[in-house]
C-alpha cells in the first residue's frame, strides 16, 4: 500500500544524546538512555520491521484512505502505529495504551525521532476499555488489536466489544484481532458467534497474509441481525404453503431464507466498497421471498429488512438511499397485493404497517416532503385495500379488520416533525377522508360558499403520489367509509390537532369541526350507534382543550388572522345548534333504547353543555359578539323545552328532557352571575348578553306557570314544570349580578342611578321581575308562594323599604 513518507529536510540535523558543547549541534531528545539505544524494538519478540507489513496488510484490506479514522488497542511502543500515523491525516490515528514505558517509548522517542508530532495523534492511557475520551461522535474505518486480547479478562474483552460496536463506521468498517480469538475459544465457537450476533458482529475467518509476525482473524460489524435467530428458529419448525403472495414453491423454506440471507449479508460484507451491489441483492432476495415464499417466509423477509434498517436509524448513521429503498419494497408489495386476499396476505400487510410506524419514529429526521407523502400513500393503500375486501367483516365479526388495526396502532406517531409542519395538513385531512361525508355547501377559507367535493386538498395530493407509482388501476378512486373504522379513527385525529403546530391547527379547525358536525347527526338515524358519541365527546375534547391553550398563551401568541378565527367560531357555533338544539334532551320511543344506554347518553350531552357553560364561554375567547349571542341563545332555546310545552304534553315528557332543560337553565343562571374569582372582558361581555335572555325567560316561566295554574283549577301541576319554576326561584334568589351586567337591565333611568350610587344594583334583575313575582304571590302551590315572598322581600330590601 504506497503512502507518503514525512520530508527530509526538516529544520533540525537530527537526534542526538550528546551533551556539553556538542549538544547545541544536535537537536536535543530529552528521554532515557535505553530509549536512545531503542530497546523497546526488542520488546515483542518479533522484529520491528515486522509492523510496516502489518500495516500493509491492514490498509490494503481496509482500502484505507488518508481520511480515514483508525482506532488500534494496545499500540505499545507504535511499531505499528508509526506507519498509520505516517500516511493517515493529521488527528485521525487513535490509540489506548495502558503501559507506561511503552507510552514513554512513544511520546519521548518514537513521535519526535520520526517527524510525526506535527500529526497529533490521539494517544490516551487506559486499561478499562473506555473509548468516551475519544469523543462521542467519532466512528472508526478501521479498528486493529494486537494480541491485546489475549491478556485480557473474558469479561473486559466483552466490555470493549461491546462499546467497540458502537465506534465502528456502518457497512464500511472492519475490525481485526492478530493470533486468535482466545476469548471466543474458551466460550465456545457457536456461543461466541451467537453472542457477536446479538451486537451485530460475525466472525469472519482468518485473513492469511504474508507477515513476518502473525495472521490476523477479522470481526466484521454489520448493521443488526440480519435474520433474528428466534424467529429463524420458530419458522424452521414448518414451511406450510399458503396462498397470498403467490405460493411458495418459487421461494424456498423458512431455512433457506436464513442461509440465503446470510450468504447474501456475508458476500456484501465481504467487500464493504461494493455495499450498494450486496444491498440490492439483499433486497431483491427479501422481495422474492415475500412474493414466492409461504407466510413465515414473508414475514422474516420483512424482518429481515426491518431489522437491518432501524438498528441503524437509532445509532442515525443510515443513508438516506437505503431508507429509500426500503420505502419503495413496502410500496411495491401493497401495490402488487391488491389482487390476493387471504390470511398470509392480511399477516403481510400487518407487519409491513407495524414496520413503517418503527421506521418513521426511528428515522422522522430524514424524512422529507417526498418520502412522507409517500408513508402517507402506503397507508392510503392498506386502508382501501383492507375496507374493500373486508366488507362485510365489520358485520360478521363486530370489530376492525386486523389491518385497519394496525393503521390506528401507527397513527399516533405519524406526526410529521418541525421541519416537515405544512405536511400537517396533507396527514389530517387525508384521514379525515375516512369519516362520513355528505355533499354540502360548505364556505371555503375565504369565507365564499363553495359546493364541497368528496375529497380533500390533500387526498388529491396523496391520489397524485399514488397515481405515479402505480401503473395498473387496481384501487378505486370512489370514497370508501367504515362507521367502525370511523369510530377508532375520530380520538386519533382528535389528538393529533392537538399535537399540530398551531398555525397548520387552526387552517384545519373549520374543517375538522365539519367532520365531526356529519358524524355527530348520525345519532337521527342511529340513535343507538357509537360514531356520535365519539363524534361528540372528541368535539368537546377539542374545544375544551383550544379554549385552555388560548386562554394560556393569550390571542397575540397565536398568529392566527381574526378572519379565520371568526371563521372557526362560526363552525362552533353551527355545530351546538345543530346537535344540542336538534338532537339532545329529545323523547324517544320507550323501547328504543336500554336504561343503561339512555343514561350514557345523558351523561354525554351533560359534558357538552358543561364544555359550553363551564368553560368556553367563562374563558378568555376571541369568539365575535355575534357568536357568542348565538351560543347563549342555544341554551335559551334548549332551556324552554320544559316551559314552551302544552300542559297535556309536558305530562308525557321523560325525565331526562326536562332535566336538559333544567341543565341549560342552570348554565344561563351561572353565566349571568359574578365570580369575583373568575371575571374579565369576555366573561363581562357573556355575562351583559345572559342576563337579558335570562330575564327574558324567567318572565315567561313565570307568567305561563299562572296561565297552566288557572287552566287546570283544582288539577295539580305536571311536576316537571312545577320542579322547573321552583328552580328558577330558587336561582333567582342566590343570583348576584356585577355593575356593568345590571347597567343592561330594562330599569329606568333614575332607577339605575339611585342602585348605582348606593351599591344595591348586585340584584337589580329581581326589580325587572317585580311585575311578575306580585302576580304569581297568590300561586295556591305553598313552595311557589314561599319563594316568591322571600324575592319580594329582597325587592324590597334592594329598594330601601324593608322597615
Amino acid at each position: 500500500m504506497p503512502y507518503e513518507f514525512a520530508s527530509s529536510s526538516l529544520g533540525y540535523k537530527g537526534i542526538s544524546h550528546y551533551e556539553g558543547d556538542e549538544a547545541s549541534n544536535h537537536t536535543a531528545l530529552p528521554c532515557p538512555g535505553e530509549l536512545l539505544v531503542e530497546e523497546h524494538h526488542s520488546n515483542y519478540g518479533e522484529p520491528w520491521a515486522g509492523g510496516r507489513d502489518v500495516f500493509e496488510f491492514l490498509a490494503e484490506a481496509s482500502r484505507l484512505k488518508p481520511n480515514a479514522r483508525v482506532l488500534e488497542i494496545g499500540c505499545g511502543t507504535l511499531r505499528v502505529g508509526l506507519h498509520f500515523i505516517r500516511y493517515l491525516n493529521p488527528g485521525n490515528f487513535h490509540c489506548l495504551e495502558k503501559d507506561e514505558l511503552s507510552l514513554m517509548a512513544a511520546l519521548r522517542y518514537e513521535l519526535p525521532s520520526q517527524g510525526l508530532l506535527h500529526k497529533r495523534p490521539l494517544i490516551v492511557r487506559g486499561d478499562d476499555m473506555e473509548f468516551s475520551k475519544f469523543g462521542s461522535d467519532v466512528a472508526y474505518d478501521l479498528i486493529y488489536a494486537s494480541a491485546v486480547f489475549l491478556h485480557m479478562p473474558d469479561e473486559l474483552v466483552w466490555t470493549g466489544v461491546e462499546r467497540l460496536v458502537d465506534k465502528l463506521k456502518p457497512y464500511e468498517g472492519r475490525m481485526f484481532v492478530s493470533h486468535n480469538i482466545k476469548f471466543c475459544t474458551r466460550l465456545g465457537g457457536e456461543k461466541c458467534t451467537e453472542r457477536l450476533a446479538s451486537l451485530g458482529l460475525e466472525p469472519l475467518g482468518k485473513q492469511t497474509h504474508d507477515s513476518l509476525l502473525f495472521n490476523h482473524y477479522e470481526i466484521c460489524y454489520f448493521p443488526g441481525n440480519i435474520v433474528n435467530p428466534s424467529i429463524g428458529a420458530e419458522i424452521s419448525r414448518g414451511s406450510s404453503s399458503e396462498n397470498g403472495f403467490g405460493s411458495c414453491s418459487g421461494g424456498g423454506s423458512p431455512r433457506s431464507l436464513r442461509g440465503g440471507t446470510a450468504e447474501v449479508s456475508r458476500r456484501e460484507r465481504r467487500s464493504r466498497t461494493r455495499y450498494p451491489e450486496g444491498w440490492e441483492s439483499l433486497l431483491a432476495f427479501v422481495k422474492n421471498s415475500i412474493f414466492n415464499g409461504s407466510k413465515e417466509v414473508s414475514l422474516a423477509a420483512i424482518n429481515c429488512l426491518q431489522t437491518a434498517v432501524v438498528s441503524h436509524c437509532v445509532k442515525g448513521n443510515l443513508q438516506l438511499r437505503y431508507l429509500n429503498s426500503v420505502m419503495d419494497v413496502y410500496e411495491l408489495v401493497f401495490q402488487k397485493s391488491s389482487s390476493y386476499t387471504g390470511d398470509t396476505a392480511t399477516k403481510v400487510k400487518q407487519e409491513i404497517l407495524h414496520g413503517l410506524g418503527e421506521l418513521y419514529v426511528q428515522s422522522l429526521k430524514m424524512f422529507d416532503d417526498k418520502m412522507y407523502m409517500q408513508l402517507l400513500g402506503i397507508v392510503d393503500l392498506a386502508i382501501k385495500q383492507a375496507i374493500i375486501s373486508s366488507e362485510n367483516f365489520e358485520t360478521e365479526f363486530g370489530h376492525v379488520p386486523p389491518v385497519l388495526r394496525h393503521v390506528l396502532e401507527i397513527l399516533p406517531s405519524l406526526g410529521p416533525p418541525d421541519h416537515l409542519s405544512s405536511m400537517w395538513l396533507i396527514l389530517l385531512r387525508e384521514f379525515l377522508d375516512y369519516l362520513p361525508r355528505v355533499d354540502s355547501a360548505l364556505p371555503n377559507e375565504e369565507g365564499e360558499i363553495k359546493q364541497s367535493t368528496t375529497g380533500h386538498r390533500a387526498s388529491s395530493e396523496v391520489s397524485e403520489h399514488k397515481a405515479d407509482v402505480l401503473s395498473d388501476k387496481t384501487i378505486p378512486t370512489t370514497r370508501i367509509t367504515s362507521n367502525m373504522f370511523a369510530e377508532k379513527l375520530i380520538p386519533a385525529l382528535v389528538e393529533l390537532l392537538l399535537q399540530a403546530p398551531a398555525v397548520e391547527k387552526y387552517i384545519l379547525f373549520p374543517e375538522i369541526i365539519q367532520s365531526l358536525r356529519r358524524c355527530m347527526m348520525t345519532r337521527r338515524d342511529n340513535p343507538d350507534g357509537s360514531l356520535w358519541k365519539v363524534a361528540a365527546e372528541g368535539f368537546n375534547r377539542l374545544l375544551v382543550e383550544d379554549v385552555k391553550i388560548c386562554s394560556a398563551v393569550g390571542d397575540t401568541d397565536l398568529k392566527i388572522s381574526k378572519t379565520a378565527r371568526m371563521r372557526i367560531w362560526k363552525e362552533i357555533g353551527d355545530v351546538y345548534e345543530i346537535f344540542l338544539v336538534g338532537y339532545c334532551g329529545r323523547a324517544l320511543s320507550s323501547n328504543s333504547l336500554p336504561a343503561a344506554a339512555l343514561k350514557a347518553n345523558e351523561t354525554l350531552e351533560m359534558a357538552l353543555l358543561d364544555g359550553l357553560g363551564d368553560v368556553i364561554l367563562k374563558s378568555t375567547v376571541d369568539a365575535p359578539r355575534e357568536v357568542l349571542e348565538r351560543l347563549v341563545l342555544t341554551l335559551d332555546r334548549c332551556a324552554s323545552r320544559t316551559c314552551s310545552l302544552p300542559i297535556e304534553t309536558v305530562e308525557l315528557m321523560p325525565a331526562h328532557c326536562s332535566r336538559f332543560s333544567l341543565t341549560c337553565l342552570q348554565k344561563l343562571f351561572s353565566l349571568s352571575s359574578f365570580e369575583i374569582e373568575n371575571w374579565h372582558s369576555t366573561r363581562a361581555e357573556v355575562s351583559r348578553i345572559s342576563i337579558t335572555t335570562l330575564m327574558e325567560r324567567c318572565e315567561f316561566i313565570l307568567s305561563r306557570f299562572l296561565i297552566d295554574e288557572n287552566n287546570l283549577g283544582k288539577r295539580p301541576i305536571p311536576t316537571a314544570r312545577l320542579e322547573e319554576i321552583i328552580f328558577s326561584l330558587q336561582e333567582l334568589d342566590r343570583l348576584t349580578i356585577h355593575p356593568e351586567t345590571a347597567s343592561v337591565l330594562q330599569l329606568r333611568p333614575s332607577l339605575k342611578t339611585i342602585l348605582q350610587e348606593d351599591n344595591r344594583d348586585s340584584r337589580a334583575h329581581l326589580i325587572v321581575l317585580f311585575p311578575s313575582l306580585c302576580e304569581i304571590v297568590l300561586s295556591r302551590e305553598t313552595p311557589v308562594r314561599e319563594l316568591v315572598q322571600v324575592l319580594l322581600r329582597a325587592v324590597a330590601t334592594e329598594l330601601g323599604l324593608k322597615k
